[in-house]
């Protein structure tokens, strides 16, 4: 994405277009390599192309000229952000850990508060991450289609893609059309990630009854 990104931002230069771009920073999409991610938004911020000509400000100070353009302040940030997703460490199974962040997700108030983009972000996201961590599908950067296709090629996980497709599809409908979900779809999306995360855990081992010994 960061090399996609790169190359819009020289072709929108070239035909001297303004463009924006959003730092999202996720540690499973970089591999927690913050440096790979800090070089990334250098290069943004400054292609070879701009090294030697006029700098322009940012359309948003111009705008608001009280408005200022931190990037070191951003990454600075994010390296912060990074440091501290390094060091929590959390060795619950991957279904636990994804149980508890939709529990986590449903008490933050973001529905609440109407932020329904942030709320189904992070909801995919929690199903993102089960799938890396129980199943080692690495799906971090996969749009809903590609998904999918891994789901399909797991035999285990194959089942589920029916229910998985509805809620790939309230998602996307939120982030990408602005769509504006109600109270009803969003339960019914939490149920059926919780339904999924809870059939595909691992079965706990059956208790073996302790030896009798028999004394003739």
């Amino acid at each position: 994405e960061a090399e996609a990104t790169e190359k819009a931002l020289r072709l929108a230069a070239k035909h001297g277009r303004f463009v924006s771009f959003d730092l999202n920073y996720r540690d499973l999409m970089w591999n927690g390599d913050f440096d790979a991610c800090a070089a990334a938004v250098r290069r943004i911020q400054k292609p070879p192309h701009a090294r030697h000509a006029k700098r322009e400000p940012p359309i948003a100070q111009r705008l608001c000229p009280r408005l200022r353009f931190r990037p070191r302040e951003i990454l600075r940030r994010i390296k912060k952000d990074a440091a501290l997703l390094n060091a929590t460490v959390d060795n619950r199974p991957a279904h636990i850990i994804a149980l508890s962040q939709i529990d986590a997700l449903v008490d933050s108030g973001l529905w609440e508060h109407k932020q329904y983009k942030v709320f189904y972000i992070t909801l995919t996201d929690i199903l993102r991450n089960y799938l890396q961590c129980g199943f080692g599908l690495d799906v971090s950067a996969d749009t809903s289609a590609e998904l999918l296709r891994h789901l399909k090629a797991q035999p285990n996980l194959s089942t589920f893609i029916q229910q998985l497709r509805s809620f790939l599809a309230s998602g996307d409908l939120v982030k990408f059309a602005k769509a504006v979900p109600t109270e009803q779809i969003r339960n019914q999306d939490i149920t059926t990630l919780r339904t999924f995360i809870e059939k595909t855990a691992p079965k706990p081992a059956p208790e073996v009854p302790p030896s009798v010994e028999v004394k003739l």
